[in-house]
Order: C-alpha cells, then sequence, then structure tokens
C-alpha cells in the first residue's frame, strides 16, 4: 500500500540520475534572452561523455574576412612557390604538364 502510495506521487522511488543519457534530456529553464544567444538548444546536445567526441558545434563562418589579390598572392603566388619544398614541387608539376601560368 506505501509503495503505491509513494510510486504515484512521485513517480520513481530513485533520486540519483540515470548513468545512459535519456531520450527526453531534462533541460533547465534558461531566460529567453539566453535562448536567443545560443545557436543550437541545450537539448539538442547530449552531455554524456562517451558521446562527447560526437557533438556538433555550429557556428557561422566569415567569408567577408577581407580576402584580396594581395593576400591570394602572397599564399599562392610564385615567390611563395619558390620559397618553400612543397611550392617548388607544384611549381614542377605544372611546368612538366605544360600549363601556361604556373602561379599567380
Amino acid at each position: 500500500m506505501a509503495f503505491r502510495f509513494l510510486s504515484r506521487t512521485f513517480g520513481c522511488l530513485s533520486v540519483l540520475p540515470p548513468l545512459r543519457p535519456s531520450i527526453t534530456p531534462s533541460v533547465r529553464q534558461l531566460p529567453f534572452r539566453a535562448l536567443e544567444a545560443d545557436l543550437v538548444s541545450h537539448g539538442a546536445l547530449t552531455t554524456h561523455p562517451a558521446l562527447a567526441s560526437m557533438q556538433l558545434r555550429f557556428s557561422r563562418r566569415n567569408t567577408m574576412n577581407g580576402a584580396t589579390r594581395l593576400l591570394q598572392k602572397r599564399r599562392s603566388g610564385f615567390l611563395a612557390r619558390k620559397r618553400s619544398k612543397t611550392g617548388q614541387n607544384i611549381l614542377k608539376r605544372r611546368l612538366k604538364k605544360g600549363r601556361k601560368t604556373l602561379a599567380w
């Protein structure tokens, strides 16, 4: 009789959290501004330590970061290719293939 009463009022006798992640995660209520700031809700990502390496964090990439022709020439121009060993290999490969333009 007492067990039936306890199970009806509390739902479960255990007060310890489950060891396995549940389907319905217990998410604490956050103010609206905090939820608005997050790109992914807290309930969407699991917090189980075994699945920590599989978590994905989403954010936008900065595509307007000021890439110019100057930067392009600095990174992949002829002189940049001549400076490094791998760059020299790229120039040799393009020369052997008969490319008109070896680098920027």
